[in-house]
Parts: C-alpha cells; sequence; structure tokens
C-alpha cells in the first residue's frame, strides 16, 4: 500500500514539474533536444540552403546537393541559437506576415525557416531573403551570420 501511495506522489510531482516547464516556455512546445533549424533561399540563380542540428551546420549551395559542407557548431552557437528560438514563439510561426514582397516581382530569393521539433515542424511562410518578419529577425540573421563566418 505504501509502495502504490510513493508511486502515485513521484507521478504526480513529475507532472507537476512538466507542467511547469511547459507553461515557461512562452507558448513554444519545443523539445531542447532533438531540434532541427532549417533556412532556405532560393530563386532562379540562388540557392542556400542551412541545416542547424546541436552538433553541426550543414550548407547547401545547389539543388543537387553537390557543393554541401558541415561545419561544427560549438556549445555556446548552440546556446545562443536556442535562446534565440525560444524567443519565437513557434504555434505562430506559420501566421508571420513578410515585411516586402520583392519575392514576387524577382526583386529577392524566396526564403523560409523550419523549426523541428521532435515530430513536430513549424513552418513560416515565404519571405524575402535578408528580410525575415521582424519575429524571427534576430534568427534569421544569426544563421546568416553564422554560415559567413564558418564559410570565411
Amino acid at each position: 500500500m505504501l509502495s502504490k501511495l510513493l508511486i502515485s506522489l513521484v507521478f504526480v510531482l513529475t507532472s507537476c514539474t512538466n507542467q511547469k516547464i511547459a507553461s515557461s516556455n512562452q507558448g513554444n512546445p519545443i523539445q531542447q533536444n532533438n531540434i532541427m533549424i532549417n533556412y532556405e533561399a532560393h530563386s532562379r540563380v540562388v540557392y542556400e540552403n542551412i541545416t542547424l542540428s546541436e552538433q553541426k551546420m550543414t550548407l547547401r549551395l545547389d539543388r543537387n546537393n553537390a557543393r554541401s559542407k558541415s561545419y561544427p557548431l560549438s556549445a555556446k552557437e548552440w546556446e545562443h541559437l536556442m535562446e534565440l528560438v525560444s524567443k519565437v514563439n513557434l504555434l505562430d510561426l506559420s501566421r508571420l506576415n513578410p515585411p516586402t514582397s520583392k519575392r514576387l516581382y524577382d526583386g529577392a530569393a524566396h526564403a523560409k525557416l523550419t523549426i523541428t521539433s521532435g515530430i513536430n515542424k513549424y513552418n513560416t511562410r515565404s519571405f524575402d531573403h535578408g528580410y525575415p518578419p521582424h519575429q524571427i529577425n534576430d534568427l534569421v540573421h544569426y544563421i546568416q551570420t553564422l554560415k559567413n563566418q564558418k564559410t570565411d
């Protein structure tokens, strides 16, 4: 009887702790492990696909992956990415309005941000490469900064 009571108590305490973690994430149903971030920009002549995971960044500069290269990510870089992701409401990601529409007349490449957490994928609408919605501006610019630092 006492063992059943202890098991029930542990179950209740664990459940409360998980609820506190979920509510402190500001609407982000994100799991800190198994996260992948993908930024893709493309037009008729431009193709750039950046995939970031905890250990590495993979950069593809052509559609058939002939020019693909991976670069290690430091713990500090990943931590900063997770800090920026935590500031984004993932549930609203697909509803963000792009601030410009140059991509509609070939004035900019189409860009898209996808954040995968476990089995859940959160996508933005297409926006102009270089002009992300302000809610993801810091995250997108940091991804571009990492790309530029690693490829120089």
